[in-house]
């Protein structure tokens, strides 16, 4: 297994996760709390989820995306927090932010 790369099973008894290192045991916690958000079935004091195995890691080291922030109207803090969390969710790495000097420092703190 490669950086940033997991291995999930989930069984009717138990979920197993082997990760390589940090970002692969967040990446793999990640997918775990996913299958829990849509798929998790509450029976009294357990959890149940579809069995189901992952084997994940990332084609390319660097996953990116870049936020112009340098137009007239920037998003607000709580905004652009959202959109941070999103992409992490989608597994980016890397974020390149785009600004001039009109830009509000509240965004960059």
């Amino acid at each position: 297994a490669g950086p940033e790369a997991y291995r999930l099973a989930v069984s009717s008894r138990c979920a197993r996760l082997v990760a390589g290192d940090a970002p692969g045991l967040r990446y793999g916690v990640a997918t775990l709390a996913q299958l829990l958000r849509f798929y998790a079935t509450a029976d009294g004091p357990w959890l149940e989820l579809p069995p189901v195995a992952v084997d994940d890691a990332p084609d390319a080291r660097l996953r990116a995306t870049a936020l112009d922030l340098r137009a007239l109207a920037s998003p607000s803090v709580p905004r652009l927090l959202d959109d941070l969390y999103r992409l992490a969710a989608w597994r980016l790495n890397t974020l390149f932010l785009l600004v001039d000097d009109q830009v509000d420092e509240a965004l960059l703190e």
